[in-house]
């Protein structure tokens, strides 16, 4: 069964934030047991979510298959000061796909379309945060052409 790819309404919030929670809680189960899994329901998580899906800066994108909602891509933009001219540059903050519709390129479709939509908004360059040790999101980011641009290094005390 084909999935379906749509940009969320304010009405998908609560599956906005079901999905949201569930792709913390797999990096908190896998890389970093110190996030709040239950920011998506707190009232600053409401309200950024929130804007995310009513802003034209933002990407807020949903994956349906099997009548559910399997997968997440969030997006923003801005101009970065940083950069000479102040050039707009694009975010993809969030990827998730349950886990037992991976391996279908269902997460490559959403990065087309994440490139797509920055591309379409004048972005001069895309970025991610992974987890340094999430070689399966390392491996996918790589084969479209993401590459090491930063690294953030941790010590937990």
């Amino acid at each position: 069964m084909k999935h379906r790819i749509q940009k969320a309404t304010i009405e998908d919030l609560p599956e906005v934030q079901r999905l949201r929670k569930k792709l913390f809680e797999y990096e908190k189960d896998q890389f970093d047991n110190r996030l709040n899994t239950k920011w998506s329901y707190e009232e600053k998580g409401i309200e950024k979510l929130t804007e995310r899906i009513k802003s034209p800066d933002d990407i807020v994108l949903l994956v349906e298959k099997e009548s559910k909602n399997i997968g997440i891509l969030i997006g923003s933009t801005w101009a970065d000061p940083t950069i000479k001219d102040h050039k707009l540059v694009a975010e993809l903050s969030s990827l998730y796909i349950d886990e037992g519709f991976r391996g279908e390129g269902i997460g490559s479709e959403l990065i087309e379309k994440c490139i797509a939509w920055a591309k379409e908004k004048g972005a001069e360059r895309l970025t991610l945060n992974v987890a340094a040790v999430n070689d399966a999101a390392l491996s996918l980011y790589k084969k479209y052409g993401f590459n090491d641009y930063y690294m953030k290094l941790k010590k937990d005390l």
